[in-house]
């Protein structure tokens, strides 16, 4: 039984391959190849530094990961299309570096196709706070103070990425916050009730709730401090709600519900209001906006929970 053989060099591979009389692979393959000397003795192909270390690295892996054990032609033509891959990710050329007017002065990501009026006025108004700071990949670059800098950064990334996405899942860009108050005022019975199961009852209401067993099984893992609260942070976030809708939230509760430390018990009055109440409010008034379950309502408010803290930021007492 003959001996195993792993891939051999890639460059010998090339070579055998075109043997074969498959002219896929352009006949100058193996020059892209890294180690081989096209050029009279003494001498090598000088693409750029960073693009040869590119392709040996690739080609490299390939012969360490790959592993293709060649028995006949026939498991080299196998092979074949693999070593052309390789050839076209060597040979392909750089992408060109994008307009400086469509990104940003700043952090140098992209902007968004059609800036709001909001955001154009944001830039204006920097322009006077900030400095040139022309990068070799952004000629336009400024440099700025964070306080200046950052809502810029912030408006952008929510106008590019997260109002579409947002548009997307049906989450909403237009809140009535004056009708928040209202609505959860109509569900003060049953949070009530939610407050007043002390009863430890497995089929009691708390058994039953979302919010509570899973911020008992937190506190309950001696995750009472900050690691606790950690690990509950995105149920503190009432979705697209963002931080006004939790500054309503909060206050709200604090209005219309009676608690203390010993009905909030094995919990505090505050983990209740912010692992359990908050989260099982926002939760309703989401699926009250979109028409969907429970359960379909608590995955939307967590992955609503980004766009809403860029999209409706705490309102400035």
């Amino acid at each position: 039984m003959s001996a195993e053989r792993t891939v051999p060099d890639m460059d010998e591979l090339v070579q055998r391959w075109v043997a074969l009389g498959d002219r896929t692979l352009p006949k100058d393959a193996s020059k892209a190849i890294p180690g081989k000397k096209s050029a009279p003795s003494g001498r090598s192909l000088k693409p750029s530094k960073k693009k040869v270390l590119s392709a040996e690295e690739r080609l490299r892996e390939t012969e360490r990961t790959i592993q293709v054990k060649i028995q006949n032609e026939d498991d080299l033509r196998v092979l074949a299309p693999l070593v052309q891959r390789k050839y076209e990710e060597i040979t392909e050329p750089e992408l060109p570096l994008p307009k400086p007017e469509t990104i940003c002065p700043y952090c140098d990501l992209p902007l968004p196709r059609s800036p709001s009026a909001k955001l154009q006025l944001m830039l204006n108004t920097a322009l006077q706070k900030s400095t040139a700071d022309p990068r070799p990949d952004n000629s336009l670059g400024r440099i700025a103070l964070t306080a200046v800098k950052a809502p810029i950064c912030a408006q952008h990334r929510l106008e590019r990425d997260l109002i579409p996405k947002a548009q997307y899942n049906g989450w909403k860009e237009v809140i009535d916050f004056e009708d928040v108050e209202r609505r959860i005022e109509s569900m003060a019975s049953f949070l009530q009730t939610l407050v007043d199961d002390t009863s430890g009852d497995e089929n009691g209401l708390r058994a039953s709730n979302f919010f509570w067993t899973n911020a008992v099984k937190v506190t309950n893992k001696a995750n009472v401090g900050l690691a606790g609260n950690f690990s509950n942070f995105h149920f503190t976030q009432p979705g697209y709600y963002g931080e006004r809708g939790q500054q309503i939230i909060h206050k709200t509760l604090l209005r219309v519900l009676k608690m203390s430390e010993e009905t909030a018990l094995p919990l505090t009055v505050l983990q209740l209001i912010s692992f359990v109440l908050m989260p099982e409010v926002a939760t309703r008034l989401i699926m009250d906006d979109m028409g969907i379950d429970y359960a379909k309502a608590i995955e939307n408010l967590i992955a609503s929970s980004t766009y809403g803290a860029f999209m409706f930021p705490a309102e400035e007492v």
